[in-house]
Order: structure tokens, then C-alpha cells, then sequence
């Protein structure tokens, strides 16, 4: 599949990486599709990493969202895309999760005032339902900052 990715032949390799997670041993097929997500990741192609790593079978005895927000955790600071993707996909499935808000509406934040419209939606939703009064402080201290920078 890696080989393949790097010959510029995604739906080959797509179809090599199936193939070896299905070949592999049980206790190897979480590394397998370790390597499968990546190359999702390195495409862009987030909602099918996604997908294949909130898999429950790749994720043990965690549940899909906690697999989720372990995963934004992970690859926030690496491909804070990627981490963005997974928690809308958090927000999808419980939309009372607070600190899905909060993180997304962070990392929308940190991308600029071209997302200052989701930002804004993100935290004053997370102002809404939060419970911690310090994030409650600094979501409210953000979007001073982007009223300020939007005029």
C-alpha cells in the first residue's frame, strides 16, 4: 500500500492496505491500520481515516466518541485538520459534549479570522453548556479578540 502511495496510485494502494489489515494477525491489525489512516491523513482525506481508526474494532473497549476526542488530542498540534474533523465528528454524535465546542472552537480560533463565524458559533455554544468557568473566561476573552479583529 505504501509503495503504492508513493507511486501516485491512491485506489491501488487503497485496495493493498484492505487487503493486508485483512491478512494481518489479529493482535497486529490496529498497527496495520495505523499505517491505512496515515495515508488518508496524507491525502486529506480525513472522514475515511476517521472512519477507520473510530472503527470499534481498532479501538478496543473505548467508544466512538472518546476513541474521537483521543484522536483530536493526538493530532491536534500535527494536523490540526485532522483533529478539527474529528470533533465535528464528536459534536455529530453528542452534541452536548461542551469540550468538543471548546477545543473545535480553539482550533478555528487558531485559524484565522476566515473562520471567525464558526469560532464564534463554537464558543458561545460552549459559553452556553460549559462547566468550567476558566474555559468559560477564556471562550469569552476569544471572542472579544475576534469582535475586535472582525471590525
Amino acid at each position: 500500500g505504501q509503495a503504492q502511495a508513493k507511486l501516485n496510485q491512491p485506489e491501488a494502494a487503497i485496495d493493498a492496505f484492505k487487503k493486508s489489515i485483512e491478512l494481518a494477525p489479529a493482535d497486529r491489525v490496529p498497527d496495520y491500520q495505523n499505517v491505512f489512516a496515515q495515508f488518508y491523513i496524507n491525502a486529506k482525506r480525513y472522514d475515511e481515516a476517521i472512519e477507520l481508526l473510530a472503527d470499534p474494532k481498532a479501538a478496543a473497549s473505548q467508544s466512538p466518541e472518546q476513541t474521537l476526542i483521543d484522536l483530536a488530542k493526538t493530532w491536534t498540534n500535527k494536523e490540526p485538520n485532522f483533529a478539527a474533523a474529528a470533533l465535528e465528528k464528536v459534536i455529530k454524535l453528542n452534541p452536548a459534549n461542551a469540550e468538543a465546542y471548546y477545543d473545535l472552537g480553539r482550533l478555528c480560533y487558531i485559524d484565522g479570522k476566515s473562520k471567525d463565524a464558526r469560532t464564534k458559533e463554537l464558543l458561545n455554544k460552549y459559553i452556553e453548556i460549559g462547566k468550567d468557568a476558566a474555559k468559560i473566561q477564556e471562550a469569552k476573552d476569544l471572542l472579544v479578540i475576534i469582535n475586535k479583529r472582525t471590525k
